[in-house]
């Protein structure tokens, strides 16, 4: 076996089927438009690879906050304590939400 055939596997391309909203694929064009890609399977791909990276980001940001919290005095646990919690991640998932906001905004103005 030769070693070509040992690292194709890693570099063949799956096909899959996606739906869209209009909003979407008019993202999808615009990108394909401005000539920094070649198709939209290309825009696509790159999507993935800045999601994945940005997950991958943030992962060990929440391994360390769970190794503290159980490394931490145990405290009562009530409708204040889940109040709190609750906004602290609302403000951690803010800046995510609010760029995912201004795609689909841009996305709707260029489709318009």
């Amino acid at each position: 076996m030769s070693v070509l055939d040992k690292i194709r596997p890693a570099f063949t391309l799956l096909s899959v089927n996606v739906s869209l909203d209009k909003h979407l694929r008019a993202y999808i064009d615009y990108k394909l438009k401005s000539g920094g890609y070649g198709n939209a399977s290309e825009v696509v791909r790159d999507a993935l690879r800045h999601m994945k990276a940005a997950e991958a980001e943030v992962a060990p940001d929440i391994e360390a906050a769970l190794l503290k919290g159980l490394d931490s005095p145990k405290k009562p646990v009530g409708k204040t304590y889940f109040k709190t919690l609750r906004k602290t991640l609302h403000q951690a998932a803010a800046p995510r939400h609010s760029t995912m906001q201004r795609l689909l905004a841009a996305a709707r103005l260029i489709h318009c």
